[in-house]
């Protein structure tokens, strides 16, 4: 008994060309969907991330102005044995990990999840930072909350491009990584993403406790 030859063809089983370029086109079409839209998500979440832990830092300063006669963490320029910079006197409300190795006397802090905002890429412990007008004069050298004026619209800590602190003069640490928006903790302890535009136009007024 003669085989039966196949009726199908190896040409007519497989993908022709223009079937090809069609999946390639509709892959192409999805990825271009979907890509902003996780890239989207992405953002939403490294900025949810970021308003969290700005306010747990402001939950730290509130209890860390209790405990010290009103007086203000100092950034990091002006800090001393007695006054360290503002990142490792709020460690004892927030929990940070601690290493061993030591600077002007204090111990240094690694990278905490608290202190970092998580769209920036850095080496330092903090991605946040205060004004240098926090520690450059005023009672004892150190800002007090009474101090500060208009704590709803002046600004204690900010994204920064991994600084200490940032100048209140030329804004040149802020950093903006939110859509072109920095989170920004105010004094009255809200959060709140500012525009790139806003803060250079309303600088010193924004961005500086001792301005009143």
């Amino acid at each position: 008994m003669p085989m039966r030859k196949n009726a199908s063809s190896p040409a007519s089983a497989a993908f022709t060309i223009i079937e090809l370029l069609s999946v390639i086109a509709i892959i192409g079409v999805l990825a271009a969907i979907l890509i902003p839209i996780v890239g989207n998500i992405r953002q939403k979440s490294w900025t949810a991330t970021s308003t969290s832990n700005l306010r747990q830092l402001g939950q730290a300063t509130a209890l860390y102005v209790v405990e010290n006669s009103g007086k203000l963490p100092m950034e990091a320029t002006n800090s001393s044995f007695s006054n360290p910079p503002w990142y490792i006197a709020l460690s004892s409300y927030i929990s940070i990990t601690r290493r061993s190795s030591t600077s002007n006397g204090y111990v240094e802090e690694d990278a905490s999840t608290v202190l970092l905002n998580p769209a920036t890429s850095t080496e330092l412990p903090v991605n946040f930072a205060p004004s240098l007008s926090c520690g450059t004069s005023g009672s004892n050298g150190v800002l007090t909350a009474r101090e500060v004026e208009d704590p709803v619209n002046k600004v204690w800590l900010t994204t920064s491009t991994g600084a200490y602190y940032y100048n209140p003069y030329n804004l040149m640490y802020i950093e903006y990584p939110h859509n072109n928006h920095a989170n920004m903790l105010f004094f009255d302890g809200h959060v709140e993403l500012v525009e790139q535009a806003v803060v250079a136009d309303m600088g010193r007024d924004l961005v500086d406790p001792r301005l009143n």
